[in-house]
């Protein structure tokens, strides 16, 4: 009997602490490339780490400050955000109003300024951007007053979290905030390298053109999404 029993084990089911580790493995690949997914299109915040990056302004703070958001929001969405936003309540609905709003606004200063044209990196007439305090707020400001932003962390990535354990919401919020470091650090230290690109004021006008673009296609996908619930 003793025999047979030992032959039945490669065939026998994974251990729970097999289970766990594949668990934890899963959440946090799932977090990494969700969080990639999420931060990749340019928005405001992208949008103002590319302006700093590329004038070399103070990008490890903008960078560090975007990084811990993403921290906090991550972790307010996986500990229970989306429980608040189930099904259709008037939280939720309030959040795209507002990211509706920031975005249209948003993507009229981009439109304005691709039209008006002139805008260029000369490094020999470059403006730095302000001193760490103004590029600290302007930081947290792109980050903390969007509204969309809301949406991806604690609505949705927070109803991906929910009904799952501590270690799994953990695992998730592990891989997310390293998918989120990973875009912000390279696209802010990576930045310097467009500059030769980006000394032509064309280049300029197409960049705000398509950040308005991008902004409005956000806000009307948001308001389809609000008349369809």
């Amino acid at each position: 009997m003793r025999k047979a029993s030992n032959s039945l084990k490669p065939y026998g089911l994974i251990s729970e602490e097999r289970q766990e580790v594949i668990s934890v493995v899963t959440a946090t690949v799932k977090g990494y490339f969700l969080s990639l997914s999420l931060i990749v299109a340019i928005g405001s915040q992208n949008a103002f780490i590319l302006r700093q990056g590329l004038h070399r302004s103070h990008v490890s703070i903008v960078v560090a400050i975007c990084i811990l958001c993403d921290v906090l929001l991550f972790s307010l969405g996986a500990l229970g955000g989306g429980a608040m936003v189930e099904g259709k309540s008037l939280f939720a609905d309030a959040i795209r109003i507002l990211a509706v709003g920031f975005l249209g606004a948003y993507g009229m200063v981009a439109l304005r300024s691709a039209l008006r044209g002139g805008g260029s990196l000369d490094a020999a007439n470059e403006t730095r951007g302000g001193g760490r305090l103004s590029v600290a707020l302007g930081a947290l400001a792109v980050t903390l007053l969007n509204p969309h932003v809301y949406l991806d962390t604690v609505v949705l990535f927070g109803g991906l979290a929910s009904g799952h354990d501590f270690g799994y919401r953990a695992a998730l919020v592990a891989g997310a905030v390293a998918g989120s470091a990973t875009w912000l650090a390279g696209l802010g230290f990576g930045a310097a390298k467009l500059q030769p690109l980006m000394r032509s004021p064309r280049v300029w006008q197409i960049l705000d053109a398509g950040i308005a673009v991008v902004m409005w296609s956000i806000a009307g996908m948001l308001v389809v999404e609000f008349l369809t619930q």
